[in-house]
This record gives C-alpha cells, sequence and structure tokens, in this order.
C-alpha cells in the first residue's frame, strides 16, 4: 500500500551511511547461504542491504552499525530466513553467514538436509522443523535459479 511504502522510502539509509558498511557485510548483499536463527536452527537465508529491509529491522540494523562505528564491535548481517511465513520472524540480524557455495565446500556439523534426508529414507515422519526446513530449502533453490 501507499502508506507503507512512503513509510519505507522516507527512513531508507543514504549512499553516504551504505559505504561505512563493513566490506564483510556489504559484499553478502542479496546472496544466499545459510546463518542460525533464535532458536539456533541453521536455515537458508539471503543476505539484506539495509534498503531492502522493512522500516523495523533497518532501525534495529541502523543501530548496531553505529555501534560499530562508535565502538568497533562486530558488525551483524540483515537477514531474511527462507521458510519463515510471519514478518516477525522472517528477519534477523546474525553475527555470521555461510555463504551458499562455500557452504556447499565445508560439512556442517549440524546438516538439517542430511538429517532430514536420513529420516525419509527410515520412513520417519518429519516435524514441523524438518518441513520448515525443507520449504525453506525450495525457496532457496527457486531463488538461486532467478536471473
Amino acid at each position: 500500500n501507499q502508506r507503507s511504502r512512503d513509510s519505507r522510502e522516507n527512513d531508507e539509509i543514504d549512499v553516504d551511511t551504505i559505504l561505512q558498511i563493513p566490506h564483510y557485510v556489504s559484499d553478502n548483499f542479496r546472496k544466499v547461504g545459510f546463518a542460525k536463527c533464535a532458536n539456533g536452527d541453521l536455515l537458508p537465508v539471503l543476505c539484506l542491504g539495509p534498503n531492502d529491509a522493512p522500516s523495523f529491522m533497518r532501525r534495529e540494523w541502523l543501530t548496531r552499525l553505529n555501534q560499530h562505528l562508535r565502538q568497533g564491535a562486530r558488525m551483524v548481517h540483515l537477514v531474511a530466513y527462507y521458510g519463515q511465513e510471519s514478518e516477525i520472524d522472517k528477519f534477523g540480524l546474525v553475527d555470521d553467514v555461510y555463504l551458499y557455495d562455500k557452504a556447499l565446500e565445508k560439512e556442517f556439523r549440524e546438516n538439517p538436509e542430511r538429517e532430514i534426508n536420513w529420516k525419509i529414507m527410515q520412513g520417519d515422519a518429519l516435524n514441523e522443523r524438518d518441513l520448515r526446513f525443507n520449504l525453506a530449502l525450495l525457496q532457496l533453490s527457486l531463488a538461486r535459479s532467478l536471473p
């Protein structure tokens, strides 16, 4: 709707601020990978730039950027979690993102996909976490196929 679009445009982060973002964060904007969500599950994510996120997350992220610039605190990544439907659960700030291509080269200690495939092979029922992760992988796969 027009009101939310106007609100979003009015609080977009300016170019001077964006230029202050550390490269280890900005180099990942709009790339896919994996990150841990608040409950510790490893989920597929899309790394976002601050202007890609809703204003409530942008403000929180900007606070962290200011802490980084003033105090040298490690800068966090702003992400959208695949497989999450609620706007509150869909976005988050994470310390580390494992980019998709790099993640494929390494063996994660926790690999939900391997665990889920094992359950399927054994004929075990998938729980809600497993189903959410499968949905997230499907969404990530579709996103990676877009130009």
